[in-house]
């Protein structure tokens, strides 16, 4: 799949990285826009921490591989563990932006990295 887009991606977002991001983002919008992720966010309230907290809930129902899980080491920063996923951690990273701005969050970082074959971490923060 990614040897077919990312080109035409990379070209459209500069490069490949970004064109995954993006990826993540308009995955997010497309979740969001289902009935399940329309009740992801009533039930958040446009809370940022509450529905990046329902993120495994969501991705459970999505997938039927790997497993996530979100920690917080603080009240505006997290973590976004994933493992045994295909996607790569730009993708996800692209997935934590796309919910944090779909509930308006402002001043949002996100930094992933690869942990592992399958396997990848996103810190996240917000103002």
């Amino acid at each position: 799949m990614f040897a077919l887009v990312l080109p035409m991606l990379a070209e459209r977002y500069g490069d490949c990285e970004e064109g995954l991001r993006q990826m993540g983002r308009q995955a997010s919008s497309s979740f969001l826009g289902s009935v399940a992720g329309r009740m992801m966010l009533v039930v958040a309230r446009h809370n940022p921490k509450l529905l990046l907290g329902s993120l495994p809930s969501a991705f459970r129902v999505a997938t039927n591989y790997g497993h996530l899980h979100v920690e917080w080491p603080e009240a505006q920063r997290g973590r976004l563990v994933v493992k045994n996923d295909y996607m790569p951690y730009l993708f996800h990273e692209g997935v934590v932006l796309g919910l944090l701005e779909a509930v308006r969050t402002s001043g949002v970082r996100v930094l992933g990295r690869p942990t592992g074959d399958l396997d990848s971490e996103c810190d996240f923060t917000w103002a």
